[in-house]
């Protein structure tokens, strides 16, 4: 009986120094909205791109077999969400990474779609093109070289400064439908 209260004395120490630590670096404010909750979600949307990325780069025999046709219903699903996910979300992080993403290439289908996120938030992302940043910077380092989807600076700039243009048009493929 003394073995087994000196056993869980020993268990309740350990887990009260385990969860001591864990618990000082916990989110000062882990409510969902809040800024850092938010902050980490922007975080994940660019990390689900990078990996989707990465995936395709590795797989690109198997994706060319007819499963790509399943895939790629899946990637716009993505995408689409990932871009959706963005246009809710109102701070400078949000801001950064579709600034970010103006530099990738995901193709024809996603391409109205962001061009209108773009649209939505032009008078945020004029600010980045003012401190003269590359729309390219975040594509060559954190996508891989093989998978061939950065766009040429030029070429990003151009289509960033479109869309930013086209700021009170309607879009030509809403973000909702």
């Amino acid at each position: 009986m003394y073995q087994l209260a000196r056993l869980l004395c020993r268990a309740w120490f350990f887990s009260g120094i385990v969860i001591i630590p864990a618990t000082v670096f916990a989110d000062i404010d882990p409510r969902p909205g809040s800024q850092s909750a938010l902050n980490g979600l922007v975080l994940y949307y660019g990390l689900i791109v990078s990996e989707m990325v990465t995936f395709e780069a590795e797989n690109k025999e198997a994706l060319a077999s007819d499963l790509y046709l399943n895939y790629r219903s899946y990637r716009e699903q993505v995408l689409v969400t990932v871009l959706r996910g963005l246009d809710n979300i109102n701070n400078s992080a949000a801001d950064q990474l579709v600034f970010d993403l103006s530099g990738v290439s995901f193709g024809e289908t996603t391409a109205p779609l962001y061009a209108c996120l773009v649209q939505r938030k032009a008078k945020k992302l004029v600010k980045y093109l003012e401190k003269g940043r590359s729309p390219t910077e975040w594509c060559t380092k954190e996508l891989p070289a093989t998978a061939a989807v950065c766009r040429k600076e030029e070429d990003a700039l151009l289509l960033l400064r479109g869309s930013i243009r086209r700021v009170n048009s309607k879009c030509d493929f809403p973000l909702y439908q």
